[in-house]
This record gives C-alpha cells, structure tokens and sequence, in this order.
C-alpha cells in the first residue's frame, strides 16, 4: 500500500478550484490499486470535504488532514487519528495582539468560520472556501482550544511579517507560516502536515518509504520532508522545489500530478 498526501490549492486543485478529469481518473486508479488518499489542507474539514464533492472525488474512504495538521480523521467511520490544538490561554495572546494591531483574526467552531468583524477579508475567506460564519465580540468566546488561528491581511503583508515577530516573541510552543502572502496560518508548533504524515503512516503500518507528498507552498515544507518521497508542482515556491524529489513537468493547471498517482497505480509503482 502507499499513502498519497496531497495539499489542495495549487497543487491538486486548478486555480478554478476543481480537480481535472484525467487527475480524477487517475486518483480512482490509484484507489482502486488499494492505496490510501489523503486530504493535508490548512483548510477546515468542512470545505475540504465540499471541495471533493464538487470535485467529484471518492470520499467513502480516504483521510482529511485539515487545519495544517490540527486534525487528521478518517471518512469511513469519523475516527480521529490525531488532533492538536492551541491551548486557551495562549489564543488569548494571540487574539490580543490582533486587536492591537488592527489585524483580521479568524478561528472555527463546527465547521463555522468564527470572526469578530465583517470586512473584505472575511468576504474573501468564505468565497474562496464556501464556509459559514459566525460573528460575534469575542472569537474565542465557545471555550474552545482552537485546531488553529488564522490571520489575514489583503493590504499588506508587512503587517503579518510583523505580527510573526510579536507571537515568536510572546507564544511558546506555537508555528506560524504562511499558505500565501496575505495568510498567516496560526498553530501548535507539534501540529503541521509533516507530524500527520507520520501519524497517518503510523495508523496504517506503511513505511515511511512508501509515502508520497505533494505541495507547492511554504506550510507544505515539514510535510514534504517527512515523507520518503517529496512531490512539488512546478509552480511551486522555490523553498518547497529544494525539498523535491519529483518536480512534476506541468503545473497545477495542466495534470501536474496525474501521471505519478496513476504510475502508483501499477504495480512497480512510480520510477523517476
């Protein structure tokens, strides 16, 4: 068996937000071959999930790694491999220093975005992932560790830069990193898509030799080291090609992933 883990945006999906039919037929193959797919998103569940079914892609059995690793589940039976979570007290900070610095801060709550204010970046946020939302005074208001916090800033990104800086400097035992210029993707520092693909591999009993990772963004690096093989679109950052061991020949556009997943649909498996 080999596990699959593939990042979303810019990766699987087109910049349409929908998978291409030769990349779906190929996923099938490679399902049908008794391999696992799995979902590693900074996405939540709920739009990951909305994203394969407009898709079109297989959701009976496969494994979601969303919020950039604060939750692994599986589909079949809702079973959790693994979550990790901010605690409160530290959100709180986080919060905090948003509020100070005038920067839009989002969290979830059953499957609902979770926002203080309305504005351009909540707008943007829920077109792009066709979630819900819910506003209210204070984000952290349900008593719950967040998976992960979400920063976004359209104007700018100095001022995500600059917010880094002040949670480095005031949040112990949290990452943050950036799935794109205006996010600044907020989390436990032993959450990220690479500890989930340990975890996954762990569930399964797959060597770690048999794991396949693609991504073309920075939040995808721990991701791409810890699989034993790192699959990186040509359109991707130029941190993630240095991880590479595959660099696919097209991009996201056109079927950059569709020749390796139907290649480990045979059973030699894909040769570079």
């Amino acid at each position: 068996m080999y596990l699959f883990f593939s990042d979303l945006d810019g990766t699987l999906l087109n910049d349409e937000k929908k998978v291409t039919d030769k990349t779906l037929d190929a996923i099938k193959a490679y399902l049908a071959a008794g391999n696992q797919f799995v979902i590693a998103s900074g996405r939540a569940s709920e739009s990951i999930l909305g994203v394969l079914r407009r898709a079109g892609l297989p959701t009976e059995d496969i494994v979601i790694v969303s919020y950039n690793g604060g939750h692994t589940w599986r589909t079949k039976d809702g079973a959790t491999i693994a979550k990790h979570t901010i605690p409160l007290e530290t959100a709180r900070i986080i919060r905090d220093l948003c509020r100070e610095s005038g920067i839009y801060l989002q969290t979830y709550h059953k499957h609902k975005v979770v926002a203080s204010t309305e504005g351009e970046e909540l707008d943007y946020y829920l077109t792009n992932s066709r979630m819900e939302a819910i506003l209210t005074d204070d984000i952290l208001e349900f008593g719950e560790e967040p998976y992960k916090m979400l920063a976004i800033a359209l104007d700018g990104h100095e001022k995500l830069l600059e917010l880094q800086e002040r949670i480095r400097g005031d949040c112990g035992g949290i990452t943050t990193l950036f799935s794109e210029p205006s996010f600044l993707e907020i989390m436990p520092s032993d959450s990220g898509k690479g500890n989930a693909i340990l975890d996954v591999a762990k569930y399964f009993g797959v060597d770690i030799e048999n794991t396949y990772a693609a991504g073309d963004a920075d939040n995808d690096l721990s991701m791409l080291q810890a699989a034993g093989h790192a699959v990186v679109m040509c359109n991707g950052t130029d941190s993630a090609k240095a991880l590479a061991d595959i660099i696919t020949t097209t991009d996201n556009n056109h079927d950059g992933l569709a020749e390796i997943i139907r290649a480990l649909a045979a059973p030699a498996g894909f040769t570079s």
